[in-house]
């Protein structure tokens, strides 16, 4: 009788399908995990710009408005030094954000609202 060492096809044919079917797995969850992480960088982003506009207009007081909206441009966060110029990126496209914000004095209280739009300052 003659010793055979060795896989079957089929046991190699069943191996192969199980590692496929480990790696569609693992892609989607790791897809899953950038994306994630992704959206959790932006809503940080829209949180470090919006308390930078606060800073910035805690210090400008003379500059917000006393009645109505002024719009302040991110790009003058980083001019004026309140927020570093790579956390204006966005990191699906590696563009810089075209945001603006909108301060609008309300019953006493100045608001702040993140938009993604170009605009002018004008808060002066």
């Amino acid at each position: 009788m003659r010793k055979v060492n060795g896989f079957t096809l089929l046991e190699i044919l069943a191996v192969v399908i199980i590692l496929g079917i480990i790696a569609i797995v693992t892609t989607i969850y790791i897809n899953d995990i950038m994306n994630n992480s992704r959206d959790s960088l932006n809503e940080s982003q829209k949180e470090l710009i919006l308390d930078s506009a606060k800073k910035w207009g805690n210090f400008h007081d003379e500059a917000l408005p006393m009645e109505g909206t002024c719009t302040l441009p991110v790009s003058q966060l980083a001019d004026d030094g309140y927020i570093d110029s790579d956390d204006i990126i966005d990191p699906t496209t590696n563009k810089e954000i075209p945001v603006c914000i909108e301060i609008t004095y309300n019953d006493g209280k100045y608001s702040y609202k993140y938009t993604e739009k170009t605009c002018e300052h004008t808060c002066k």
